[in-house]
Parts: structure tokens; C-alpha cells; sequence
């Protein structure tokens, strides 16, 4: 998710918060390194794993491939993800920054993306092929 340009972990899961909680969805972000700080919410879970590799590994090991998507631009885990079927979109092409805004705009009258809007992020990240 660096391509989000975010300058913190904490900056990034707030981003993906306002994302989940305006589109009724569920993330869970993997950080190398060990922290004392929780920066989980109700839709973010943080799981700071030392090594986040093997720990995404067994996350798609624990679940149902259509409850997954992959947000890396990781080789290896792309291809992990390929071998288990689950839906892969690269970081660079999963822009949060260009969501938020139209999903502000429209917090007045409806929390949701239009169904035009939803057509376009389909579009905009292939309709989740390969």
C-alpha cells in the first residue's frame, strides 16, 4: 500500500477505515515489525506480524478464496494468491486517495458509490481479473 502515499501506518489505516466503513466492508492490514500500538477499528483488523509475508500466507490459508482480494505489488505473494485463487489487485492500482473524495461528496445523501461509480473502479482495476 505504499502507493498510497500515506506518511504513517496510522495515516494509511485510517484511509482504508473511511474507505470500509462508507463501502460495508470488512480490510485486514498485515505491517512487518512488532508494535505495541493497536490501530485497529471496527473494519480495519492490524495484525503486526515481524515478517508479513508468511503471515499474509497463512491468512489465505485460513480463509475461502472468494472472501479474499490481495492488495500487493509483491511477486510472491501474487503468486501465492494465484495458486489459491483469491483476487489480486496491485497496490499502485488500488487508489484509496481518488475513492475517498467521491465517497465525501456523497456522504449527504448516500454512504455508497453510485452504481456508475462502481462500474468505473471496475473498470479502473480490470473487474478483478488476472
Amino acid at each position: 500500500m505504499y502507493a498510497q502515499n500515506c506518511e504513517s501506518r496510522a495515516q494509511l489505516v485510517d484511509l482504508v477505515d473511511v474507505y470500509c466503513a462508507n463501502t460495508n466492508k470488512k480490510a485486514l492490514i498485515v505491517f512487518d515489525g512488532v508494535s505495541n500500538i493497536d490501530l485497529s477499528t471496527n473494519f480495519v483488523q492490524v495484525i503486526n506480524a515481524g515478517q508479513a509475508d508468511p503471515r499474509i500466507i497463512e491468512i489465505m490459508d485460513e480463509y475461502e478464496a472468494s472472501q479474499l482480494i490481495l492488495v500487493s505489488s509483491d511477486k510472491q505473494l501474487q503468486y501465492e494468491a494465484r495458486q489459491r485463487r483469491i483476487a489480486i489487485i496491485n497496490s499502485e492500482k488500488f487508489n484509496l486517495h481518488a475513492i475517498i473524495p467521491v465517497i465525501d461528496r456523497q456522504e449527504k445523501d448516500t454512504p455508497f458509490l453510485s452504481d456508475a461509480q462502481v462500474a468505473e473502479q471496475l473498470k479502473d482495476l480490470n473487474y478483478f481479473r488476472k
